[in-house]
């Protein structure tokens, strides 16, 4: 709570520096051939830019895989190349000390994320149906999933045939997909519920004109 100020504090908190600063640390305290060459190129110090999308999409279910994709697709690691260095080698390094920087300074973050996986399994498991829960706007949640099963059809276009390929949604509930969904899910309409109830207030309060950002 403290670390993306959600309580208050004489001077606002960073959660990307906290996991970059804890990536730095593990440089020094656990280094390798990998980590010496990146405190050297950034200087002493990790910083905040190449940790923060996977810091960002964490409460999100993230995979390790992602997180090391992400410093490739962003060019944080670029500057390998010239030094005729393997950059999915250096990709694969700073992956693994970013994953482990997380675990540590987002610890109660990820019990959270556990938590509302193992109610949905419970919910699942035991009474078959998906998990639901209303917003503290009131807006009711259902975390439903269904399987998609594939269909196709023939079809004739003058003198011509073609297959048309597509999907639908059957009856059946995907425990599996909803429990993947349930921690994204659960932040977003806290999220949403958030901005809907300072909407509310300042309405209430005589402001008429707002803008929205991102995943409002």
């Amino acid at each position: 709570g403290p670390q993306v100020n959600l309580t208050p504090t004489d001077k606002p908190n960073d959660v990307y520096q906290l996991v970059a600063d804890g990536c730095t640390d593990l440089c020094a305290t656990d280094p390798n051939d990998w980590r010496n060459r990146f405190l050297g190129h950034y200087e002493g110090m990790i910083p905040r830019k190449v940790v923060k999308r996977s810091v960002m999409c964490d409460p999100y279910g993230i995979s390790d895989h992602s997180v090391r994709q992400y410093v490739l697709q962003e060019k944080h690691l670029d500057w390998v190349l010239p030094l005729s260095l393997n950059i999915h080698q250096a990709a694969n390094e700073m992956g693994q000390l970013i994953i482990a920087s997380k675990d540590v300074q987002m610890e109660h973050c990820n019990h959270g994320k556990k938590y509302v996986q193992l109610l949905c399994g419970w919910v699942g498991g035991e009474v078959d149906k998906p998990m639901q829960w209303q917003s503290p706007s009131g807006f009711l949640v259902i975390n439903k999933y269904n399987p998609r099963q594939q269909k196709q059809s023939a079809v004739s276009l003058w003198d011509k045939q073609f297959v048309l390929r597509f999907g639908y949604y059957t009856d059946e509930y995907d425990c599996d997909q909803a429990l993947t969904a349930m921690p994204p899910n659960w932040v977003h309409s806290l999220d949403a519920a958030h901005m809907s109830l300072c909407v509310d207030d300042l309405t209430s309060k005589g402001i008429e004109f707002f803008s929205m950002i991102h995943d409002s």
